[in-house]
């Protein structure tokens, strides 16, 4: 059997920048020790060792995969540009080859499209050094590329020319940026091969997403791409498949990507899908690791920022990386069996996500009673681990239960009789009353009277649209019929009023009659759907104590901690370290946050939401908050002393230059919006508050458990309609200063536009995107204000939040 054919009973494939070790960085000698100990006992269990990347073998080779000893080479192989190579080490030359059957590249052509001729020289001179070939056969080949470019009629610059003519454009150096090909693929960097960290300014962000959002644009133009390719081979287009990748812009050749490398283990060295564990930091929707869950049956793991659901995460660090590298290390070791390693991925995980969150924070919960628990940070994690599925399983319940709930509040909210506030108690008192818990019948009767007024504004609807009545004549009859019997009643009057015959058996009025008794049937499934999930959810609730208190680990506490208590802090702490959503309570206000910079349209979101949902307590953060703290500082020190210390309380977001004033701005600000907050939440209000200020992470995490907050960042995401909407600042008078100065200002308005939307990410906040239809931005936001679930709130690292916070306590002091 040949090197190639070996076969292997586990492949472990992990990527390598940002998951094995850092971007660009060349490991010390003392890290490829470690490394070479983790793949010897790979090997002793025969599980194949598999760094997958966007590099080629000439790249990796010096900085990883020639350091280590022969003796482990037989068990490591080599996957480079994005899955289109395979390189593995030959015990009889020496050396590490590349097995060419497997190479999928660009055709000459493709290649002199994609990085240009001086580029594709270079690549081809360094593979004639290495592979000791003749130069001047790969000069005749980028001959014949371009006179088949001519044929096609092809006079344009490359595309990663093009690409750093727009860096330029947009204020960056195209100098920094770095080109790499590897045959199959093209990465290219705006700042070089560095970390990932390096790329996550807003100006940077935003300027990538330009550049890769024209680069498709260019892809998607030039059709005759397929053309070009390899007439023998089977993937001849060219694309650009990880357009949220967080460092480089991917332009790769059809196929070639991390599945590829998983299913070649899997077709060449009989490897089973379920023995395979894949590592990665890009784990996402249009991440560059995310092709291999195409794969079905893979372990695949996180230890990435972002991960979306259906991986185990593992955490979002290369630290997370290296602990499950050292745990399945020393089980190997130990004489675990790699097939029963695989189950326990899980398990590890989310120990690891606890530990790391118990000992970055003391609290959990609400209850400081619940938080002073002394257990054992193993036992946690067994329970945990034990009864996640059960904790989940009774958060889904509750999620329809919720979302019942809430579709109730708004179908009330929308209407004439009632605001917000109304429906959400009224909604409350019905279902927590005895008699809905207990009688399925009388809370169907309840609701039908409670949203008669939704049914009542339908039929008024349809007789004034359908039968060309006057609202005026209609509005007697109906007013005051208190149900669906008196309804049809008066509706058959008033029909018969401006009829000149007895209308009972007319077919417009069986019409009518009808569309009143679907609408009740509609209402009485909507209560058995509520029975049914509230049932559900009971059970499941009961099953959940029911396992907490007669688990042994929970009877070997004893009286550290009664079941109840676990319990409770269980349910708090799932949230913190997966995948959970935060729902609503009808208990608390709903608090409505809509944050955008100027000229994104903010205020006529929360117009409009305040006034379809019947939230009339609305404000903009800039009336009253910031002038309050402005007047009370000034109050306080004086009118110097504050203007000299508290500058950015007197001037706009983006009178500063740089994000540290917008920051500085918005925390100041954000004194006066809490206090308003701590008032609604003390009177149970729902509200909207808008304004540049709200960014995304600067409320205080303990305010997401006294009210439903729903964080809104409003956006306009093609600058030049951005720019022109600037121009109607003439309309709201001398005190904004006109159009003039908001232009003027652009840029820096922009770069505060970006950060919102940048913490919006972050922090899971909708953002919405104002730049066409402003009734699908409305419907949106109020979609998200009526959907069960609320923001969370959790904490996430921002410096610029971190260096405001710093300097205005220096200020204090």
């Amino acid at each position: 059997m040949t090197k190639l054919k070996k076969l292997f009973n586990g492949a472990w494939l992990t990527d390598v920048d940002d998951t094995l070790i850092g971007s660009g960085v060349h490991p010390d000698d003392n890290w490829i020790k470690q490394v070479t100990e983790f793949v010897r006992a790979l090997k002793a269990a025969n599980v194949a060792w598999v760094p997958v990347s966007g590099v080629s073998i000439i790249k990796m080779g010096p900085r990883l995969l020639y350091r280590l000893p022969d003796d482990v080479l037989s068990h490591v192989y080599y996957y480079g540009g994005e899955g289109s190579s395979r390189s593995y080490y030959e015990e009889d030359s020496g050396q590490w080859e590349n097995d060419i059957s497997f190479q999928q590249d660009f055709s000459d052509a493709q290649a002199l499209v994609v990085i240009g001729k001086d580029r594709f020289l270079r690549y081809l001179h360094e593979a004639a050094e290495v592979n000791k070939l003749d130069i001047n056969s790969f000069k005749k080949r980028v001959q014949q590329a371009e006179r088949q470019l001519l044929e096609h009629g092809n006079a344009e610059p490359a595309i990663i020319d093009q690409m750093q003519k727009k860096m330029q454009e947009l204020g960056f150096d195209p100098e920094q940026s770095e080109t790499y090909f590897r045959g199959g693929a093209v990465s290219w960097m705006m700042f070089g091969d560095k970390s990932a960290d390096y790329y996550q300014g807003p100006e940077e962000t935003a300027a990538r997403n330009e550049i890769a959002a024209y680069a498709r644009q260019l892809l998607t133009a030039a059709t005759y791409y397929r053309d070009l390719g390899d007439s023998e081979a089977d993937n001849t287009g060219v694309g650009m498949p990880y357009p949220h990748a967080a460092r480089g812009i991917k332009i790769v050749l059809e196929g070639n990507n991390k599945g590829r490398a998983v299913k070649d283990m899997i077709a060449h060295h009989g490897v089973d899908p379920q023995n395979i564990l894949f590592t990665g930091n890009e784990l996402y929707e249009g991440g560059n690791d995310n092709t291999v869950r195409d794969v079905i049956g893979l372990n695949i793991v996180s230890v990435g920022k972002k991960v979306d659901p259906g991986v185990i995460n593992a955490g979002d660090d290369i630290i997370a990386n290296q602990n499950i590298m050292q745990l399945i290390q020393s089980r190997l070791e130990h004489g675990v069996k790699w097939v029963d390693i695989m189950p326990r991925l899980q398990m590890w995980a989310d120990r690891y996500r606890l530990s790391q969150f118990l000992s970055s924070n003391d609290r959990v919960c609400s209850s400081n009673a619940a938080d002073k628990l002394e257990v054992p940070e193993k036992v946690l994690s067994s329970l945990l681990s034990k009864y996640k599925d059960n904790f989940k399983a009774t958060r889904n319940a509750l999620s329809k239960l919720t979302k019942i709930e809430y579709d109730l509040v708004v179908r009330m909210a929308v209407l004439e009789d009632y605001h917000y506030d109304q429906a959400r108690k009224l909604v409350h008192d019905l279902l927590t009353s005895d008699n809905a818990s207990d009688n399925q019948s009388h809370l169907s009767f309840q609701l039908r009277k409670i949203l008669l007024p939704e049914l009542k504004a339908m039929v008024k609807k349809l007789l004034v649209d359908q039968f060309d009545m006057k609202s005026s004549t209609i509005k007697p009859y109906i007013r005051n019929a208190a149900n669906t019997e008196e309804l049809e009643q008066q509706v058959k009057a008033v029909m018969q009023s401006v009829a000149s015959e007895e209308i009972g058996a007319d077919d417009e009025y069986k019409w009518i009659r009808s569309i009143i008794k679907e609408w009740s049937e509609r209402v009485n499934t909507l209560t058995s759907e509520y029975f049914s999930c509230f049932e559900q959810w009971q059970e499941s609730q009961l099953e959940e104590v029911r396992l907490i208190s007669e688990d042994n680990d929970i009877v070997e506490l004893g009286e550290t901690a009664s079941p109840q208590q676990m319990h409770y802090y269980l349910r708090c702490l799932l949230p913190r370290i997966d995948d959970v959503p935060h729902l609503k309570d009808l208990d608390k206000p709903t608090i409505i946050l809509i944050a955008g910079t100027s000229g994104v349209g903010k205020s006529m979101v929360t117009r409009s939401v305040s006034k379809a949902l019947g939230i009339p307590t609305s404000f903009s953060t800039d009336v009253a908050s910031r002038s309050v703290v402005r007047n009370s500082i000034r109050f306080l020190l004086g009118k110097d002393v504050a203007r000299e210390i508290y500058p950015e309380l007197y001037g706009s977001s983006f009178s500063g230059k740089s994000l540290n004033w917008f920051y500085t701005h918005a925390r100041l600000t954000m004194v006066g919006v809490i206090g308003h907050i701590d008032r609604l939440i003390k009177e149970n209000i729902s509200g909207v508050i808008e304004g540049v200020a709200l960014i995304p992470g600067t409320l205080p995490e303990h305010y997401f458990e006294k009210a439903n907050i729903v964080w809104v960042v409003v956006c306009v995401k093609d600058k030049k309609i951005h720019f022109e909407r600037l121009g109607t600042r003439d309309e709201t008078g001398v005190e904004r200063g006109g159009s003039e100065k908001y232009r003027q200002q652009f840029d820096v308005i922009r770069q505060n536009h970006d950060r919102l939307v940048e913490m919006a990410k972050r922090t899971n906040s909708l953002v919405v995107d104002n730049s066409g239809s402003a009734e699908r931005v409305i419907r949106l936001v109020q979609d998200r204000v009526a959907d069960p679930f609320a923001d969370r709130g959790l904490p996430v690292k921002d410096k610029y939040r971190k260096k405001a916070k710093k300097k205005l306590k220096e200020r204090r002091s």
